[in-house]
């Protein structure tokens, strides 16, 4: 069964694994889920439960902010007068436009691929120097700061070996890339979701898992969980029932 996480079965959690768009709800104010899962788990946490994230979150969390960060970046040089090279203002100004309308808050992974390739040819190397200096003015130190700022927080990153959620004791029951496989094919799933639920499986004492992904809690529905843990949603459950 798949419960929402505002039913009060949450609160005596101790040991809970989170899906990277709860880190991301989490740690982003812009997002829509921000208030609603800060004022969720904050009581959770300092009640004295721990949260933990996979490897395949980090990446997911990172390449979230990397958009963010991004996006943010530009809209700031607009706001205060910037120079844009025409096709770049252009392309950024539709882009903007369109996922207006899809409700995505910043530029996907695509777009500013598209972005960077209106640059690339100006004359002189300009365009890529222009790019390059987008990038420093966004992105430097922002990677390092996010694990630090995970770092002093509740959120615990489990890693193999790590005498916690994957000991050395327990190393036969680690997970392993032919049963994310499975998984994968089994549900469709993307592949870092596919990992997420196998680095659950494989998990020392995980009692709960919270995710916004609907194809995760379509497998989840399914049975793509092996383990006995209760899974929580800040999504419309009725969806899984």
């Amino acid at each position: 069964m798949i419960h929402s996480a505002q039913d009060a079965l949450l609160d005596g959690a101790e040991r809970v694994l989170v899906d990277s768009n709860v880190i991301i709800a989490f740690f982003d104010q812009r997002h829509k889920f921000h208030a609603q899962t800060h004022q969720r788990l904050t009581p959770v946490y300092l009640g004295g439960a721990d949260f933990y994230y996979v490897q395949p979150c980090l990446l997911e969390f990172k390449e979230y902010w990397r958009r963010k960060k991004l996006t943010e970046c530009i809209e700031l040089r607009i706001k205060e007068g910037y120079y844009l090279y025409r096709k770049f203002k252009k392309a950024f100004n539709d882009f903007s436009e369109d996922n207006a309308r899809r409700q995505h808050l910043y530029l996907s992974d695509r777009q500013l691929k598209d972005l960077r390739a209106t640059l690339e040819n100006v004359a002189a190397g300009k365009g890529v120097r222009y790019w390059l200096e987008l990038c420093q003015q966004a992105l430097v130190g922002t990677m390092s700061s996010l694990e630090a700022s995970l770092a002093q927080t509740r959120f615990k990153y489990a890693r193999f070996n790590d005498d916690d959620v994957f000991p050395l004791a327990k190393r036969e029951e680690w997970p392993n890339w032919k049963d994310a496989d499975v998984i994968q094919e089994k549900f469709g799933l993307a592949a870092s979701d596919a990992a997420i639920l196998n680095m659950t499986n494989g998990g020392s004492n995980i009692d709960a898992l919270i995710s916004n992904d609907g194809d995760m809690l379509f497998a989840v529905a399914n049975g793509a969980l092996r383990a006995p843990i209760d899974i929580y949603t800040f999504l419309d459950t009725s969806f899984y029932v």
